[in-house]
């Protein structure tokens, strides 16, 4: 087992406004990460910072700058060519981890673990670091607003590093702990003031539930001036809500899926990147996502609006039906990426803002998204020809370029019974 110590090295330093600096071996690096860092950012950051030594320095540290969760390299997990993900279980801090020779430690395997889980599958409990961090981020995204985020998080982190026995990630227990570290002077308040580390978490926790209800009462006040798009589409039995609507609640997903709000099966939501991500971001952004409760797929969705997106820029690259389907970016339609273990497709997001925004309204996406989730629908001018099995083809029908699975399905039975 390694000699285990925790030091507070200067994770707060910053040279300029919303830029993290970290001590690595006694060095003050300059650490770049994507909007809205998340926890796996953080920890990889406190690791470098507790681990991290000459070679390391040398090998990653290149004109004194640390790249976490970007820029393709040796700590970015998202591949850059076609898949989402250069191994699927891998996150930034798991690849941190292996890079320091550290992945193996015992103390360290529950925090590796969690911090993994929580990148790859989400939130793991309503109180944990990482679920008030990103609710943080959300509320409090200017620049030098972010910086404080992380560092918040890494303080915390410091923390759960010293209380490593323990899987409780809650704000509660990383209080409590270091209420009991300071009382043992095995840290001091200046390395963590347990009191207002712990509002401010708890802030941020009130805060998302008030943005909640907010969005609720703003979707019915939008929704009676008539400026939200809405249809029911029925799959065995079930009627599925399919809603569009602009708003910069970055709530108003969840709240519209939740039985409080109408249980969307679907909910499409435009906002502005300023008011949503942070002022220096310019345009909009765009998520589509999915109530798990409905098992929806989006992969007719993703290749409609891909194929679309590149027909409204005149510039055809990627037309393959099986590619217009793959998880994360396709080649020629870098605006939409596509979650296939959350079953949502953004076009730019509040991590990456700097996506370029889509070319196609959100009335076309409504229509777009209705025409993907149901799988009984066939273009209404050739319908009559669709169900007797008769394939108008591409030079007629615009469901062809798409590569619609119904349509392969109907044009295979009529081979196969003719």
């Amino acid at each position: 087992m390694m000699d285990y110590s925790v030091s507070y090295d200067d994770i707060e330093k910053s040279e300029e406004a919303g830029e993290l600096v970290v001590s690595i071996a006694g060095q003050e690096v300059v650490t770049l990460t994507h909007n809205m860092a998340h926890y796996d950012e953080g920890v990889a950051a406190c690791l470098a910072n507790q681990y991290g030594n000459e070679s390391f320095l040398k090998k990653y540290c290149r004109d004194n700058k640390l790249y976490l969760g970007i820029g393709g390299g040796d700590f970015d997990e998202h591949s850059r060519e076609g898949g989402a993900f250069k191994k699927k279980d891998e996150c930034c801090t798991t690849l941190m981890a292996k890079a320091l020779g550290v992945d193996k430690c015992p103390e360290l395997r529950k925090i590796i673990r969690f911090t993994q889980i929580n990148d790859r599958k989400g939130s793991q409990h309503p109180r944990d670091i990482a679920t008030v961090l990103n609710h943080l981020h959300r509320q409090n995204n200017d620049p030098e607003d972010q910086v404080e985020n992380i560092n918040w998080a890494m303080q915390g982190t410091m923390v759960k590093l010293y209380d490593w026995q323990s899987g409780d990630y809650t704000i509660e227990r990383i209080a409590k702990v270091a209420k009991k570290l300071i009382a043992d002077k095995k840290i001091t308040i200046e390395d963590i003031d347990p009191a207002v580390w712990l509002k401010k978490g708890e802030d941020a926790i009130r805060l998302h539930q008030i943005y909640f209800e907010d969005a609720i009462i703003e979707f019915k006040e939008k929704n009676a001036l008539g400026q939200v798009r809405a249809i029911k589409i029925k799959s065995n039995g079930t009627a599925m809500p399919i809603v569009a609507v602009k708003s910069d609640n970055y709530r108003m997903g969840a709240a519209l899926r939740s039985a409080k709000g109408i249980s969307a099966a679907v909910v499409i939501q435009k906002s502005l990147k300023e008011k949503i991500c942070s002022p220096e971001y310019r345009g909009h952004l765009i998520s589509i996502s999915t109530n798990r409760q409905y098992g929806l797929q989006l992969e007719e969705t993703a290749a409609i609006i891909r194929y679309e997106e590149q027909a409204k820029k005149e510039e055809m690259i990627t037309d393959d039906w099986h590619y217009l389907r793959l998880e994360g970016n396709v080649t020629g339609a870098e605006e939409w990426y596509y979650d296939t273990d959350m079953q949502m497709l953004f076009n730019g997001s509040l991590t990456h803002p700097e996506v370029p925004s889509t070319r196609l309204s959100l009335d076309t996406l409504f229509y777009y998204v209705q025409v993907g989730i149901d799988g009984k629908r066939f273009h209404p001018v050739y319908k009559k020809e669709c169900l007797r099995g008769k394939c108008s083809g591409s030079k007629r029908c615009a469901y062809y370029s798409w590569g619609l699975q119904r349509c392969r399905d109907n044009r295979r039975t009529n081979h196969q019974t003719a």
